[in-house]
């Protein structure tokens, strides 16, 4: 009777196991270096550009944040990194994408989208063209 005690042990611990939380550093929103050009290659200022994070299985929005390109079309996103539980469930763990967009008046909308925050290089070079402008957020909400 022992060994039976035992050995049921052996089975259900590592269920246990698999289904309990744990601390993990996260990178949420990453550091990025957002560089616009028009066709010519002049840097385009006053441009918006936009990072919306995703988290993933649920695909809730989870950040939308936004900078306006200086003087010399740089837009800079510090990154955000977060102690955060998690838990290993039959769905996996959380993971967050990125979708990269920039608007400016009289210029195409560009648009970029990664499956994870760590595909992102630390910088990003963007040549907008002319054409309709439209917002990024009215643009996320009809995919």
């Amino acid at each position: 009777m022992y060994y039976f005690r035992h050995s049921r042990l052996a089975y259900i611990a590592p269920l246990f196991l698999m289904s309990s939380c744990y601390p993990a550093y996260r990178t949420i929103e990453p550091y990025g270096l957002v560089e616009v050009y028009d066709n010519q290659g002049q840097p385009l200022s006053g441009s918006k550009v936009y990072f919306k994070i995703k988290q993933y299985p649920y695909g809730d929005l989870y950040s939308h944040n936004f900078r306006i390109t200086d003087w010399s079309g740089q837009a800079t996103f510090d990154g955000l990194y977060e102690w955060r539980i998690d838990s290993l469930m039959l769905h996996g763990k959380f993971y967050y994408d990125l979708d990269i967009c920039v608007e400016k008046e009289g210029y195409a909308n560009y648009v970029q989208s990664f499956n994870s925050v760590l595909d992102l290089d630390d910088k990003v070079h963007v040549n907008l063209k002319s054409g309709k402008a439209y917002s990024c957020f009215e643009q996320s909400e009809a995919r």
